[in-house]
C-alpha cells in the first residue's frame, strides 16, 4: 500500500500498482494508528512480461525465455498465458509451450496459423509454489524456409 501526502490531502494506492490503477484521495483528515482498505472491485492485474522482441523458430523447437515463477508473488486466482504469433504461411502452425522445468511437465500449449501476428491467450494452471518455467517456440507443417516467429509473451494474472 503506497501512502503520500500532497498538500492537505492523502494519495493512496496499492504497492507497485500502475499509474491507471486508482488513486483514492483524503483530504481534511489526520491519519493515526493502523490503516485498512477494504472494497469489493476487482483488484489489479498483475502482468508478468515473459518475453519482448522477435525470435523465430524452424526444423529445432527454440526455448525462447525461461523464468522462475513464485504462486506466493502474486495475488489473483486466474493466470492467462498470452502471445504474440504468427507463421510463414497457413500450412504451418506455430507453437509456444509454456513448460514447466521443475516438474517436468507441459503446462499449455498456444498455437496460430495466421499469417500476421495474432494475439493467443488461454487461461493455465500455475503449480503451487517456486518453480522454473520455460517457453519453447516451435513450428510444424511447411518446408525447411518456413518457420514460426514470437514477438511477445505475457502472464496476466487476475
Amino acid at each position: 500500500m503506497g501512502l503520500r501526502k500532497s498538500g492537505d490531502s492523502y494519495k493512496i494506492r496499492p504497492s507497485g500498482a500502475p499509474a491507471d490503477v486508482l488513486e483514492v484521495t483524503a483530504t481534511g483528515m489526520t491519519l493515526t494508528g493502523d490503516l485498512a482498505v477494504t472494497g469489493t472491485g476487482p483488484w489489479p492485474r498483475d502482468r508478468v512480461c515473459l518475453f519482448s522482441g522477435n525470435v523465430s523458430a524452424s526444423s529445432a523447437p527454440l526455448v525462447a525465455a525461461q523464468f522462475r515463477y513464485d504462486t506466493a508473488e502474486h495475488t489473483g486466482s486466474t493466470v492467462t498465458l498470452s502471445a504474440l504469433l504468427e507463421s510463414t504461411q497457413n500450412t504451418v502452425t506455430a507453437s509456444l509451450e509454456l513448460y514447466n522445468v521443475t516438474d517436468d511437465v507441459t503446462v499449455y500449449t498456444l498455437t496460430s496459423v495466421s499469417q500476421t501476428p495474432e494475439y493467443v491467450s488461454h487461461a493455465v494452471t500455475m503449480a503451487s509454489g517456486a518453480k522454473v518455467y520455460k517457453l519453447v517456440l516451435s513450428q510444424s507443417g511447411g518446408g525447411v524456409s518456413d518457420a514460426a516467429t514470437l514477438t511477445m509473451a505475457q502472464l496476466i494474472v487476475s
